[in-house]
């Protein structure tokens, strides 16, 4: 039996919502998915230890906001263990994934869980248009709310197909 196997990209572990969520989500699919592993692009990783012991956390922090080591490390990292899903807390993290993928030519879903709708400035509206752009028709994108997805589906040309809500605070 195949192994199935799930990486995590999330640009910090700190304490908060989405992070939650990803403990939750690993920790319940364990052993389904005996091979998971987080990747933090900072060096805030307060949550590393709510995770099963049996989850691998690597810490990759960025040096600026474009970390080309950090990608470099993900694309190996994704080249090696060939994972299954990759699931991204934010469009940030799914830019980061999106590259990796380009380069390995990994046949991985991606699902981008994010619960920000408005961006408090036009450089974030213009990246986060440029990061859904990079959206592929087998990719999911999992948000927080109707209203996000109204918003997302008015402002971002995104196929209303590829996107699901699970409401904020649902278990």
């Amino acid at each position: 039996m195949k192994v199935k196997k799930l990486l995590y990209v999330t640009p910090a572990f700190p304490i908060g919502g989405l992070e939650k969520l990803l403990i939750l989500m690993a920790n319940s699919l364990y052993p389904e998915y005996r091979q998971q592993q987080v990747v933090s692009l900072s060096s805030n990783n307060v949550l590393q230890s709510e995770l099963n012991e049996n989850i691998n956390f690597i810490a990759e922090p960025r040096k600026s906001k474009f970390d080309l080591k950090a990608l470099m490390n993900i694309l190996k990292l994704i080249t090696r263990d060939n994972p299954d899903c990759i699931v991204c807390l934010n469009f940030f993290a799914f830019f980061y994934a999106r590259v990796a993928i380009a380069f390995t030519g990994s046949p991985a879903r991606i699902v981008v869980i994010y619960q920000t709708t408005i961006h408090g400035n036009q450089k974030e509206h213009l990246l986060h248009k440029l990061y859904i752009s990079m959206l592929r028709k087998k990719d999911i994108v999992i948000a927080a709310s109707v209203n996000q997805v109204k918003y997302t589906l008015e402002h971002y040309r995104i196929d209303p197909d590829s996107i699901r809500i699970i409401y904020n605070g649902i278990d």
